[in-house]
Formats: C-alpha cells, sequence, structure tokens
C-alpha cells in the first residue's frame, strides 16, 4: 500500500502499473474492487 500512495499521483491504470513495482493487472483488480480509482475511474 505504501507503494502505491509514494507515487501518486498515477495518469491512469497503465501509469501505476508502470511505475509501482509488483503491482500487474491482477493486484490492480484487486484494489480497485477494493475501491482504489485512479484518476477517479476504477479499473
Amino acid at each position: 500500500m505504501k507503494r502505491l500512495l509514494d507515487g501518486r499521483p498515477f495518469k491512469d491504470w497503465a501509469d501505476l502499473m508502470q511505475r509501482v513495482p509488483g503491482v500487474k493487472t491482477a493486484t490492480a483488480r484487486k484494489v480497485s474492487a477494493a475501491g482504489l480509482r485512479v484518476a477517479g475511474l476504477p479499473l
């Protein structure tokens, strides 16, 4: 979670997955389902 917070702001989900080590599609889906939004949008 700290890596996500430290990397903000993200332009979009692809930007998040590129810049945060270890976050791939499956992890992004999980955090999106838990309520995380990037640029106001779910994955």
